[in-house]
């Protein structure tokens, strides 16, 4: 990142960054490995930059009685892009977007006639296999009634 882009840049986002946390090992729940995944948008969207934020690769141990521990093995510096006035910013490296000034009219077919930001854009992601898997793992055992309907606990 020699060339930082500034704070209120246009930028036209075709994909984002999602830190995650990956179960490392066959029954050591502590055990975890963070990485950093790259999502691809559904739709182009267009958005201002936010701010900068390092984001830390690595694992998660479980040492005992001295807590957890956090060991990086790499950092990377993402830009933070806002779609919304209430959307959460989202994190993208600099391949994931393209600046409006370098924007070639014949690439895109895009005019951005409106310069502010919206209240709030739903832009819903799909869920990957992982999560998926997940989330089926965690409601097998989640209580049903008779009918087979879950149960409140």
């Amino acid at each position: 990142m020699e060339n930082i882009i500034p704070i209120g840049t246009w930028v036209y986002a075709h994909s984002i960054r999602k830190p995650e946390y990956i179960k490392h090992g066959i029954n050591d729940w502590w055990l975890k490995k963070r990485v950093i995944e790259k999502v691809d948008l559904k739709k182009k969207m267009w958005g201002q930059i936010c701010g900068l934020c390092r984001v830390c690769e690595g694992m998660r141990t479980n040492n005992g009685e001295d807590g957890v521990d956090f060991k990086t093995t790499k950092v990377h510096t993402f830009y933070e892009i806002r779609f919304g006035m209430l959307n959460k910013p989202v994190l993208a490296a600099e391949d994931d977007f393209i600046p409006e000034g370098t924007l070639v009219f014949s690439e895109t077919n895009i005019i951005r006639e409106i310069r502010e930001l919206p209240m709030r854009i739903a832009n819903y992601q799909e869920w990957n296999e992982r999560s998926k898997a997940a989330m089926r793992n965690w409601m097998k055992d989640w209580p049903r009634d008779n009918k087979g309907k879950w149960i409140r606990r």
